[in-house]
């Protein structure tokens, strides 16, 4: 007898083989037995309908090659009901065969009929459903699997169910085809790789849970990706995925969707991840990249946060000033000789401001801001400072030659000025990013 691929069957004993062998059976078997079951039932309607009767003899299921003729008188008959029947007791045999094992290996099976699923399995097992066709629709709404399950390579043929379902364990979509709707909705998964794996009608995770998600090459023709999370009921961050790729794809899910609140949100995630591959691989010359995308995270968060440009500016201007100050020692235009203590303490101040909106501490933010206010209203001394720095800051003033603080440090003027033009122009675009329409 040949190989199946089901590693538990193929070992199996011989008689105990052919009491399981429909579970093995082709899609060519299956289709060419339903054709037949339709042609017979259309002869026995014809031969009621000319001779009157309802004495139909039934026998049971046998393949289209072994199956007996009609006879003048009688008509026989096979029934899908039986069959279905005699297909749920053998593939119920067959996992309490395994009943003793780590793993239930359903591997290589063709399944023709919808089953639902938590009467068959025990969950706390390891499943293999590698290589296996559903035919009908796959029911696994409501379960609970505690050990790791492997779809590789299966094909769902029609509705796959699995609503509110949890994976405890590690989850393996790779390589699936989904032909019809594919449910995940509010399901849990520990860790899932859908990668290279394809659904042609819709996939819905709409409000499900990753800890760990691989979605490389997958492509799906219509998704939902609303609501996602991760187990500690959080928005997911880099960690939740496996690559760069993964946040990508739904990031360009929402992005056709015209929902471009949540493509930021995934397009700063791609960033992070892309930022920590760049980072592991930072001796192949990839430096410059690192540094470009390291500085865009910290200035603007990838172009999705406006405040941090902005923050940025201050920043900036203030070291730039400093700068100004121990470079133009003595300058007449503007005495900083006698304002670097106030510069520097600005200097300070202001990546504290920064340090509190990064870690989202809002009453220390507020309060920082409302005391620095404070006591430039209280000082016109201060007050004249920070005209002055703003005034030298400015990337208009180099359109301006009469007012032009750069006049004999150029190289340096031209530093500064590139800088601001830099971080107003990331500003800009942070705050079109989060106003823009496709």
């Amino acid at each position: 007898m040949k190989d199946t691929g089901n590693k538990f069957y193929d070992n199996l004993p011989k008689n105990q083989k052919s009491e399981l062998d429909i579970l093995f059976r082709s899609e060519v078997f299956w289709n060419q037995s339903r054709e037949d079951f339709e042609r017979k039932q259309e002869y026995n309607k014809k031969f009621d309908e000319k001779y009157n009767t309802h004495n139909i003899v039934t026998k049971p299921f046998k393949s289209p090659s072994s199956s007996s003729h009609f006879k003048e008188h009688y008509a026989y008959e096979i029934k899908i009901n039986d069959v279905k029947k005699e297909f749920k007791n053998k593939l119920k045999i067959f996992i309490d065969l395994q009943k003793n094992t780590s793993q239930i290996d359903l591997s290589y099976i063709y399944i023709p009929i919808n089953i639902n699923w938590y009467k068959y399995l025990s969950t706390d097992k390891n499943i293999n459903f590698n290589n296996t066709t559903f035919e009908d629709e796959a029911n696994f709404k409501n379960m609970t699997f505690d050990g790791d399950i492997n779809f590789k390579v299966a094909t769902f043929k029609d509705k796959a169910n699995f609503w509110k379902t949890s994976f405890n364990g590690n989850t393996t979509f790779k390589y699936v085809t989904f032909q019809n709707d594919a449910i995940f909705q509010l399901t849990t998964f520990n860790s899932i790789d859908l990668s290279y794996s394809k659904a042609v009608s819709y996939i819905d995770f709409f409000k499900a849970t990753f800890q760990t998600i691989n979605l490389e090459n997958s492509h799906f023709i219509n998704a939902k990706f609303l609501n996602l999370q991760n187990k500690q009921g959080e928005n997911l961050y880099k960690d939740n995925f496996m690559n760069k790729e993964s946040a990508r794809i739904i990031k360009d899910h929402f992005e056709k969707q015209n929902n471009i609140t949540e493509a930021n949100k995934y397009f700063a995630l791609e960033q992070n991840k892309y930022l920590e591959e760049l980072k592991k691989s930072i001796h192949e010359n990839n430096y410059k990249n690192f540094l470009v995308v390291w500085l865009n995270k910290y200035v603007s968060y990838f172009g999705t946060d406006w405040m941090r440009p902005l923050l940025s500016i201050f920043i900036f201007g203030y070291i730039a000033s400093l700068g100004y100050g121990f470079i133009q020692e003595g300058c007449e235009s503007i005495n900083f000789t006698k304002s670097k203590l106030f510069l520097f303490s600005a200097f300070l101040y202001s990546l504290l401001v920064y340090y509190f909106y990064h870690k989202k501490l809002w009453v220390a933010l507020v309060a920082s801001i409302l005391a620095f206010f404070s006591l430039l209203m209280g000082d016109i001394h201060l007050r004249e400072i920070s005209n002055d720095i703003s005034k030298l800051i400015n990337p208009l003033n180099i359109f301006k030659p009469k007012v032009n603080y750069f006049e004999n440090i150029v190289i340096y003027g031209m530093l500064v000025k590139l800088g601001m033009s830099v971080l107003i122009y990331q500003f800009i675009m942070a705050f079109r990013q989060n106003t823009r329409r496709k």
